[in-house]
């Protein structure tokens, strides 16, 4: 540990009765040099090597506040004594301790204790940048979060402001941040360390800075829906070959094939449920091939054994009310004693919103509800989702069920959300899938919010990785600063219509470049004429994507349109997928030079 690099300058006394002076605090390492006025205004952020600073000047910035009763209120002196990191706010009679530690790749801050008036939240580092957070910088910043607690809103590698902050709610003292400002060439390796020595979060070393080391994160895969069967592996493993793929990405969410949230396997096609898949999993990999575990995280089916025949408790719920007056098994409405007002019917896909109330151990789903006293469910139907019809007691709780996606989910407060999230890691487990994919997670905000997603889909991922046995990496429809860690590659685009070699140019243009992980560009799919909306994948369309995949050494996915009837039914498909497997053949070998990988991924040259 390097302690000579933290630094306070003293206090000065040019002479008898003159006024004492405090100079400004000194945060360093190797490679940075981190300055704070004596008031908590933040003087420089300078790359040793250089001298050069990358603090944003444009505005005065503080390095700490607090929010308390809804205001923000900034740091207004600072004082360092050995490790310790003093921050006072007078204007909310707080005093936060921050316990700082210099380390070769980086500095650690962590919130010891904070004292006075109670807070709702503190920033407990904020620091501005004149960095764009790119990749061809010379110099690189990030805020790395070391415990689920922690927030930090932007994500790694490369951040063009330094935040962290926490809240009462999770947790104050504890909380945890690494600083990694370092030439860009040692960046990843930087956070390497950080993520090594972090002992409160789960450790994958295929994810985050070791994802670009890893052949599989570079790969491409062919989705799976439901009919990879032991009688059909070797057709797959045939169709996989022939499109140079060398993964499957298993999608499930259908009764063809597994259920969302408890994971029931269809019996028909797998006997022996997960056992059978075990073994297909492992023909594959004798073959050469890799298996996704795709999901819709924490959601749950209305068919799974969390719904029906007895509805679990722990599903969460938008409100609760209680019945104002008792109701038989036939009964057609239900008042309650509570305001319906504002209540609605519409659902949809991505509507936060259902007919569903959950009274006793019976489901009940209604077309009609009013909008003024009394209050009332209407048009109910009885024994919804293979429950049982019965009768309920005057003050049962009848609870309006959360939906999106048209599944359930848990309350994120009960044991079912960890419930969840270790049928995930059982699956992974017991079928050793190399990777995981966490769709519809995008959708956390209807467990507490949006102003939470950070927290509850972090610690949905958290919790599956704890229990894997192995180091496996995730993709995920959505990113949060936690995610950085397990990601194994950014990301995939639903497939266009029309305009192909433009969106592969947009697609490739809008990934963000500062994450340091291997880029995507799937899922594709190829197209047949359909005038006027759908144009066809030409082979020239094939050329160009194979040129970006080889440019950008990305890999690519199949959604469908690439069984084998259907290849020697559409010439032009069969023409495309020889031209992919060329292509995804000469980026594995590592057939061309950096020059060339520049001029094939230029965009609108074919």
């Amino acid at each position: 540990m390097n302690t000579m690099g933290i630094i306070l300058g003293a206090i000065f006394t040019c002479a008898a009765g003159a006024v004492e002076k405090q100079t400004d605090v000194v945060i360093e390492n190797a490679h940075l040099r981190h300055t704070i006025s004596p008031d908590g205004r933040n003087l420089g952020f300078v790359d040793c090597a250089t001298g050069t600073d990358y603090l944003d000047r444009g505005t005065p910035s503080f390095c700490a506040h607090v929010e308390q009763e809804g205001k923000m209120r900034r740091a207004t002196s600072i004082s360092l004594d050995g490790q310790r990191l003093a921050i006072r706010f007078q204007e909310a009679s707080v005093e936060a301790v921050l316990a700082v530690e210099s380390r070769d790749s980086y500095i650690r801050l962590a919130v010891e204790s904070i004292t006075g008036n109670e807070i709702e939240s503190l920033v407990f580092l904020n620091v501005p940048l004149i960095l764009k957070g790119r990749p061809e910088e010379p110099f690189g910043a990030c805020a790395l979060s070391l415990n689920l607690f922690t927030r930090v809103d932007q994500l790694p590698a490369l951040q063009t402001k330094l935040r962290a902050s926490c809240y009462a709610k999770f947790g104050l003292a504890g909380a945890k941040v690494a600083i990694v400002a370092v030439p860009m060439d040692r960046m990843l390796d930087g956070l390497k360390h950080v993520l090594t020595d972090a002992d409160e979060m789960p450790h994958c070393t295929v994810a985050g800075p070791w994802a670009r080391e890893v052949p599989f994160n570079h790969g491409s895969y062919l989705f799976n829906f439901g009919s990879l069967t032991e009688s059909t592996v070797d057709d797959w493993i045939a169709s996989a070959k022939n499109l140079g793929v060398t993964q499957i990405d298993n999608h499930g969410g259908s009764s063809a094939f597994f259920r969302f949230g408890d994971f029931a396997l269809n019996r028909e096609k797998w006997p022996q449920g997960w056992q059978t898949y075990r073994r297909i999993v492992q023909r594959l990999h004798d073959a050469g091939i890799g298996s996704i575990f795709h999901t819709y995280a924490f959601f749950i089916d209305k068919h799974s054994k969390y719904v029906t025949p007895i509805p679990d408790g722990r599903l969460d719920a938008f409100r609760i009310f209680t019945l104002a007056e008792p109701v038989d098994s036939n009964a057609t409405e239900i008042t309650v004693r509570e305001s319906t007002k504002g209540m609605s019917t519409v659902t949809g896909f991505f509507e936060h919103n259902s007919v569903v109330v959950h009274i006793d151990d019976e489901l009940v789903t209604f077309n009609g509800v009013t909008q003024e006293a009394p209050w009332r469910f209407t048009g109910l139907t009885r024994g919804a989702f293979g429950t049982k019809p019965a009768s309920h007691e005057k003050s049962a709780r009848a609870r309006h069920l959360k939906e999106c996606f048209g599944l359930f989910v848990p309350d994120v407060e009960s044991s079912l959300f960890e419930e969840i999230a270790a049928n995930h890691a059982e699956i992974m487990n017991t079928c050793e899938f190399d990777g995981i994919y966490l769709d519809a997670i995008d959708g956390s905000s209807i467990l507490r919010g949006a102003d939470e997603c950070w927290y509850w889909a972090d610690k949905f991922v958290f919790e599956i990785q704890k229990r894997l046995k192995r180091p496996v990496g995730m993709e995920m429809s959505a990113m949060w600063h936690h995610f950085w860690q397990y990601r194994t590659r950014w990301q995939a685009w639903d497939y266009p219509q029309r305009g192909h070699k433009r969106f592969i140019d947009t697609h490739a243009a809008s990934v963000n470049g500062g994450l340091l992980l291997p880029l995507h560009l799937g899922w594709w799919n190829f197209q047949e004429f359909d005038p006027p909306q759908v144009e066809p994948t030409y082979p020239d369309v094939a050329e160009y994507l194979g040129a970006k995949l080889i440019g950008w050494d990305a890999g690519f996915s199949l959604t469908g349109s690439v069984d084998q009837g259907r290849l020697k039914a559409v010439p032009l498909f069969r023409q495309a997928v020889d031209i992919l497997r060329t292509c995804g053949e000469l980026r594995d070998a590592d057939s061309f030079d950096e020059a060339t990988k520049a001029k094939l991924r230029e965009p609108a040259k074919d």
